[in-house]
């Protein structure tokens, strides 16, 4: 829909706090629960990369000027950056190894472990800012599995999309059962 309406010429923006009922700003958010089991994650996750990855490209194409194509270009990458995270799983150890040895690549490698703290940090600052419950290093802790996730997703999604242009077919929409946490949807006057 945002794309549809930027090709329409309609202004848009990207808010991320609204104003409620009582006055008060609140975080535009989703707060439902990511499913439990692996292969149920992987599932919803491989519909959304092929539907901003894949689907997107092949409906809508390119259009628009550079900052427009870089915004699309910003969406449509992660199916080979995911690809990339889940080998770079793979080739951690020999890559541990290999920068000890190494002056040049031990310094490469000390520069993205401090860029990978920020990032950690910023997204357990994100995450306490918009759920204050939770701790924050929770992110951290996720990390290693949202890569895997992400990863397969996109393969999944690579064969998904190719089966179905192979052979003529709509892509198969697998509906993932939700999980809402308690409360889910009432207001603090109902709760």
């Amino acid at each position: 829909l945002g794309i549809k309406s930027a090709q329409q010429g309609f202004t848009q923006s990207f808010p991320c706090v609204y104003q409620t009922t009582n006055n008060e700003r609140d975080w535009i958010a989703t707060f439902e629960y990511f499913p439990k089991k692996l292969i149920r994650s992987v599932r919803q996750k491989a519909r959304w990369t092929e539907g901003i990855a894949l689907q997107s490209v092949k409906n809508l194409g390119w259009f628009g000027n550079f900052l427009n194509c870089l915004f699309l270009f910003r969406d449509r990458k992660s199916l080979v950056a995911n690809v990339l995270g889940l080998m770079g799983l793979v080739v951690l150890p020999i890559t541990i190894f290999t920068c000890l040895e190494d002056p040049f690549l031990s310094s490469l490698c000390s520069l993205n472990i401090i860029l990978l703290a920020n990032r950690m940090l910023q997204r357990g600052k994100a995450l306490k800012r918009v759920y204050p419950n939770a701790f924050g290093f929770e992110a951290v802790l996720r990390y290693p599995l949202s890569i895997i996730v992400n990863g397969l997703a996109a393969l999944l999604a690579i064969k998904n999309f190719s089966r179905s242009a192979l052979l003529k077919v709509p892509s198969v929409w697998v509906k993932t059962e939700h999980e809402l946490p308690e409360g889910f949807g009432q207001t603090a006057a109902h709760g």
